[in-house]
């Protein structure tokens, strides 16, 4: 019963009410009044000190403030570890694909060509399964086309050979003239050397180049931009196409260009096809011209959307391939 009592009492203290007047010091004028309790301070100074509390725990928890606490650390490390973690890996499939590269180009150069393949991991989250790969109406009557020029030149190669040969049998046995050149004749002739692989002498404008993709030319060459080559847009998983006959000299990745493929072709003519998604050869792999080699796509940091990257180079010197090649 005591302690009731000592708690009602300290309750009705609590709750007391008292008048706070506040008056001006010189003329005793009231300038306000106000009803309060000692339950009612209590209540304030709980509620500011709940409130500020609450703000610290958010601004320490929230906000890189949390860092000058002992214990916690810099809280941007481990974005920068990642960070630090993704160049590192992306510069060692640089330097590798770099690596490669020179390894082609000392047996280009030497004569040892190496055939083994570099593997590409294809990106499927952009290269659609179902897409036709198979070449067209169109691309199959030039490809007959071609190769009834080369058995044309192989014809006019034996035509030439046979008639010096007669000649020769005229001048040394009149009168026995075309029998023994024709038994002299191999019963087999050998092939003549590929297209791609002769070493022709001629301008590029004389070149009968395939067109690589039909689309829209969105950036043009510019040597004064270090742009040497044009950018391409068109449909997503267009397949792009040799455009001659010739030898994949690089098929590897890069953190700039993404995936590409560079081919050496006759006369001393280059191509370079960037920013794919995919490629279809490998190094060392003849290509026929107008054969699928790539399927376009968004690879690399330097691209911003799908397109073509496509470079020409002749005897070491960048070209504009829109002075060659009509592109739409």
């Amino acid at each position: 019963m005591a302690k009731e009592t000592q708690f009602k009492k300290l309750l009705e203290k609590m709750l007391y009410p008292y008048r706070v007047v506040i008056m001006n010091d010189e003329s005793f004028e009231e300038v306000g009044t106000y009803k309060l309790s000692q339950m009612h301070i209590v209540g304030a100074i709980m509620t500011v000190v709940l409130v500020t509390s609450l703000f610290l725990i958010l601004l320490i928890s929230l906000t890189p403030l949390r860092g000058l606490i002992p214990g916690y650390g810099d809280t941007t490390l481990p974005n920068k570890l990642r960070k630090q973690s993704t160049r590192i890996e992306a510069l060692e499939e640089d330097i590798a694909a770099k690596d490669l590269y020179i390894t082609q180009v000392r047996n280009l150069l030497t004569g040892a060509i190496d055939t083994t393949s570099y593997e590409i991991e294809p990106d499927f989250n952009l290269v659609d399964e179902n897409a036709n790969l198979e070449p067209s109406l169109a691309d199959k009557q030039l490809r007959d086309e071609v190769e009834r020029k080369e058995r044309e030149g192989i014809y006019d190669e034996l035509e030439t050979s046979t008639a010096d040969a007669q000649k020769r049998n005229e001048s040394n046995s009149p009168k026995e003239p075309m029998v023994e050149a024709t038994a002299q004749m191999p019963t087999t002739m050998p092939m003549a050397r590929p297209a791609a692989l002769r070493y022709e002498v001629m301008p590029v404008e004389e070149m009968d180049l395939f067109v690589p993709l039909r689309g829209y030319v969105g950036a043009g060459f510019s040597s004064s931009q270090n742009h040497y080559g044009i950018d391409i847009i068109a449909p997503r998983n267009s397949t792009i196409k040799s455009i001659a006959n010739g030898v994949v000299l690089k098929a590897d990745w890069s953190v700039e260009m993404g995936h590409s493929i560079t081919i050496q072709h006759s006369n001393n003519l280059i191509s370079t096809y960037s920013h794919n998604s995919m490629l279809l050869k490998k190094v060392g792999s003849f290509v026929k011209q107008g054969e699928g080699i790539a399927v376009i796509g968004n690879s690399g940091e330097l691209s911003n959307g799908p397109h073509l990257h496509f470079e020409l180079w002749h005897n070491g010197e960048p070209l504009d391939p829109a002075l060659f090649i009509q592109f739409d």
